[in-house]
């Protein structure tokens, strides 16, 4: 069936139809590859394409002899070309046949390397980037008119799901189906505890949530999201465990955590695609058990993800899984925040809070994102400071900052709404994050 797909796509090409969703490399027999790239050539140039404008070509073509024996074979492929309606349904169907194809390819591949007694891991790595990139060529396309689309928009409008945090919100549109997010800032700004807020934000709503953390052990995860809970340190949690005036506070923290919809993916050195398909089953366990699936998912971080390839450098491999992290969430329909580290440029201004153009050294981040969230604590940088070089005002301004729980959200990208400043309570202690208002009316 294979041979006779081929040939109505190319008897539809010579015929004058077109195909925008198949390439050569899809075709399982060479000689169609090469013969579908002229005719691509030859539309895109817009030369004649039909069985006799390409006699001369073909007839270079060593093979042409042999197939042309009982009866010119371009001619015969344009004389059964099918309706010019009909060709891409074909088309598509080659594709289904290439993948196909690959996938048997990899799973002879998986058996060889088993056969070899090569290590369980290393197969599963080299399986995992294979099906990926061919999960990324196979994903699914629609056509749909202008019209419908700026009515599913307007439905979606109202959509988003907020963040918890009303300052936040005055200026965010929400989290939506099908978007990145980015959360980023240095080493101590509080990006893992931002990011575990704002997927138990979501949690207590109801609504599923993945935490997929390739740093933290899902042990690390639990605890701290206790600490934010119940407002006890969370090094006092490991260490020292719950003192007695703290246990009430405690449970009811457990309680709360024991019916939160809040999955951890516990995933250290995990690939965008071994990510993926996690996130993937989960999301399909979530419908199953008769709920709307996960409704956010949030990677700590993206610097910790795999290289797509082996030997690849950082940077490649960083703008690589950015772009792979932008296709999950259009492709699983789901809002992902991705946290990332800022390169170090910060460090060399005196004004410290993040720009965007601090995103560059880490790939095509800012492209992909559809929102940025840079993150600042004030306090950190008044620990780093030297304070016997300071007078008695600017040391009384060091105690402010020193003693400050101010965490600057700075959204400083956002497709289709606003940026600005947006100060939170952070307590890094606890990782306890309130709106500044909230927390000292309280």
């Amino acid at each position: 069936m294979t041979l006779e797909t081929e040939q109505a796509v190319l008897g539809g090409l010579l015929d004058g139809a077109d195909v925008p969703r198949l390439d050569a490399h899809h075709f399982g027999e060479a000689i169609h590859g090469e013969l579908f790239q002229e005719l691509k050539r030859r539309a895109q140039a817009d030369i004649p394409r039909d069985a006799i404008s390409m006699k001369a070509w073909w007839s270079a073509k060593p093979y042409a002899a042999e197939l042309d024996a009982d009866y010119p074979y371009l001619a015969d492929l344009q004389r059964n070309a099918p309706p010019h309606e009909s060709v891409q349904a074909y088309a598509d169907q080659v594709k289904a046949d290439h993948d196909r194809r690959e996938l048997a390819q990899i799973g002879k591949m998986m058996a060889s390397q088993c056969d070899a007694d090569e290590d369980p891991k290393t197969v599963l790595e080299d399986a995992e980037r294979q099906l990926a990139g061919l999960a990324e060529t196979t994903g699914q396309r629609k056509t749909v008119s202008v019209s419908m689309a700026l009515e599913a928009a307007l439905r979606e409008r109202g959509d988003g799901i907020v963040s918890g945090w009303c300052d936040l919100d005055k200026r965010f549109n929400g989290w939506r189906s099908g978007r990145l997010y980015i959360a980023a800032g240095r080493p101590g700004m509080g990006k893992s505890l931002f990011g575990a807020a704002c997927a138990l934000n979501v949690a207590r709503r109801g609504k599923p949530v993945a935490f997929v953390s390739l740093e933290m052990s899902a042990e690390e995860v639990s605890v701290r999201l206790a600490a934010a809970l119940s407002g006890i340190p969370y090094s006092q949690i490991e260490r020292e465990g719950v003192w007695p005036d703290d246990e009430d506070k405690f449970h009811a923290a457990r309680d709360i955590i024991h019916h939160l919809p809040f999955t951890i993916l516990d995933m250290p050195g995990a690939s965008v695609g071994a990510i993926r398909n996690a996130v993937r089953r989960l999301d399909r366990d979530a419908k199953r058990r008769g709920g709307d699936g996960l409704a956010f998912v949030c990677v700590d971080y993206l610097g910790l993800v795999a290289p797509p390839e082996r030997g690849m450098g950082l940077y490649e491999a960083t703008t690589r899984n950015s772009q792979h992290l932008k296709q999950m969430a259009r492709e699983l329909g789901l809002p992902v925040m991705v946290l990332a580290q800022l390169s170090r440029a910060v460090e060399q201004r005196q004004d410290k809070h993040p720009m965007l153009s601090d995103l560059r050294d880490s790939g095509a981040i800012e492209q992909d994102a559809d929102a940025v969230f840079a993150l600042y604590r004030e306090a950190y940088y008044a620990q780093q400071q030297d304070v016997d070089e300071l007078d008695q005002g600017e040391l009384a301004e060091h105690m402010r900052k020193l003693e400050s729980k101010a965490l600057d959200v700075d959204v400083l990208k956002q497709r289709g709404g606003a940026t600005g400043r947006v100060k939170l309570y952070c307590d890094p202690a606890t990782g306890e994050i309130l709106d500044m208002n909230r927390r000292y009316s309280a």
